[in-house]
């Protein structure tokens, strides 16, 4: 038996999903700048346009077995660019022994065990012992001069009452704003191939397309429900703190197009959000909280 956990956004299951195009509209406003919208405009100079993902699908990390001579080879591959711990749970006598398994960047780790054996395993990205930095600063996770609203908050009553969400904050943002890295780091992974999103059903949990940031203490920063097509980075790319990163959409588990952020680590096969500081120009911090108005910077 195989299994295949990861957190996504509210922990599901990570799986396998080809999508269609998404179709947005991008219009003109008075002062002619052009703006992008998931429904048609009523009036005035606008065009429609689908949008694709015009690269493959990243690789998730996984776990592979063959046999040979009775002996089961089991390979834990881990294709993104940060550390990934595994929990490997192996069926013997009806029984199952457990492992852990911290397979670092791009690498692949091999065991083998006498005889056939069913197994199962998790994932979560990040090092265990990593130690974060909790006086980090980040920005607003968009340009300078812009301004949007939290519309969730810390300990939010709608999606943010546990974890790995406790600590994350949603912010209301059209569809195509440009999302800017929050704070400096590798991008680990991304995903881009969901179309389209929902709060209705929760087959839509890890249905988001995200880009994920490997920050230096290593805890990890999740920019999700992102458009589809419009990821402006790649794996393993050095990104500063202010790079455009993707535009908001609103895939997955969504009521509306918005970006979803938040700061995790792995606390040992399981992960944590983090309080983080996200400050003005002037160095104060902004309340993580509904209605709060933030600028860019």
């Amino acid at each position: 038996m195989k299994f295949l956990r990861y957190f996504s956004l509210a922990a599901a299951c990570l799986c396998a999903f080809s999508s269609a195009a998404q179709t947005v509209y991008k219009y003109q406003d008075a002062s002619g700048r052009w703006h992008f919208t998931d429904k048609a405009p009523q009036q005035g100079k606008h065009e429609q346009v689908k949008l694709t993902s015009s690269r493959d699908s990243q690789d998730k990390p996984v776990i592979t077995s063959r046999v040979e001579d009775n002996v089961t080879i089991l390979t834990a591959t881990n294709p993104w660019r940060g550390p990934v711990q595994f929990l490997l749970q192996v069926r013997d006598k009806g029984e199952y022994k457990r492992d852990s398994i911290l397979v670092e960047a791009e690498a692949t780790r091999y065991f083998k065990i006498q005889g056939q054996v069913d197994y199962q395993y998790y994932y979560i990205p990040g090092d265990p012992e990593a130690k974060p930095d909790y006086n980090a600063i980040y920005s607003p996770p968009f340009a300078g001069g812009e301004s949007y609203v939290i519309s969730q908050g810390f300990n939010g009553q709608f999606s943010h009452t546990e974890e790995p969400n406790t600590y994350a904050v949603d912010i209301a943002m059209p569809v195509g704003s440009y999302i800017h890295a929050a704070r400096g780091g590798v991008v680990m992974a991304v995903e881009e191939n969901y179309s389209i999103g929902s709060a209705a059903f929760a087959y839509f949990l890890d249905k988001a397309n995200f880009v994920m940031i490997l920050h230096d203490d290593g805890t990890t920063g999740m920019y999700a429900h992102i458009l589809q097509g419009s990821l402006q980075v790649r794996p393993g790319d050095r990104v500063e703190r202010g790079q455009a990163l993707a535009r908001s959409g609103s895939t997955g588990f969504s009521t509306g197009p918005h970006l979803h952020f938040v700061v995790r680590r792995n606390v040992g096969l399981d992960l944590q959000s983090l309080r983080f500081h996200m400050q003005d120009s002037a160095g104060n911090d902004y309340p993580i909280r509904e209605r709060t108005r933030m600028v860019g910077w």
